[in-house]
């Protein structure tokens, strides 16, 4: 039995030339040693990071993710699950 697809154009009730375009953010993670997403200078940030000793954020049980549900990323670590111990 064949089967035809009909294509049916959204309707939209604004007019397409008024639309604006979104903008959406591409920030991730920041850097545990700089704190800025994305990391500034890589290679400083990892002798750094391997001359000190790192633990799980307490605030975020090591997610990375806010628990208060007003961000996105932890306000303590910023996403980056580890903070300096």
């Amino acid at each position: 039995m064949p089967v035809a697809l009909a294509v049916v154009a959204p309707v939209l009730s604004v007019p397409v030339a008024e639309l604006k375009p979104v903008r959406v953010s591409r920030a991730g993670r920041e850097c545990p040693v700089c704190a800025s997403a994305p990391c500034s200078s890589p290679l400083d940030c990892a002798a750094e990071f391997s001359a000190h000793v790192w633990v799980a954020c307490a605030d975020c049980a090591g997610t990375g993710w806010d628990s208060t549900g007003m961000a996105i990323w932890c306000r303590v670590c910023g996403g980056s699950k580890i903070v300096e111990g």
